[in-house]
């Protein structure tokens, strides 16, 4: 499976991650939607479902996924007006903030796995 639709994953975590970044900053009128907590509360657990399922219909690798929902944050927030005068700082943040997500692919390929072998 993963051989024949190795984009789509990439492509739906990165997507998962720039209409969350992007839907936060524009419903709080935010650059920046990490400063308003429904990015904590709403965010985050939104690409953790998307981390979730895609690590589960993906389960080789599946810290790749929150990988690429970490680079479709920091498109969105290029876009948004943020400047890159940060980003070691921006990078070292979203790597913390990204915990989840892993956390949440791995459950995903463990359970693929699980149903796989019953």
């Amino acid at each position: 499976m993963e051989g024949r639709d190795g984009f789509f994953p990439y492509a739906a975590a990165a997507a998962c991650g720039f209409v969350v970044n992007m839907g936060i900053s524009m419903a709080t009128g935010r650059h920046d939607p990490m400063d308003h907590g429904s990015y904590y509360t709403i965010g985050q657990p939104l690409m953790c479902v998307g981390a979730l399922a895609i690590g589960y219909l993906f389960p080789r690798r599946p810290w790749r996924w929150a990988l690429a929902m970490a680079a479709g944050q920091m498109i969105a927030a290029l876009l948004n007006g943020n400047s890159l005068n940060l980003l070691p700082f921006a990078i070292a943040y979203m790597t913390i903030l990204s915990v989840p997500q892993v956390i949440a692919a791995y459950a995903g390929a463990w359970l693929s796995r699980r149903r796989s072998r019953a």
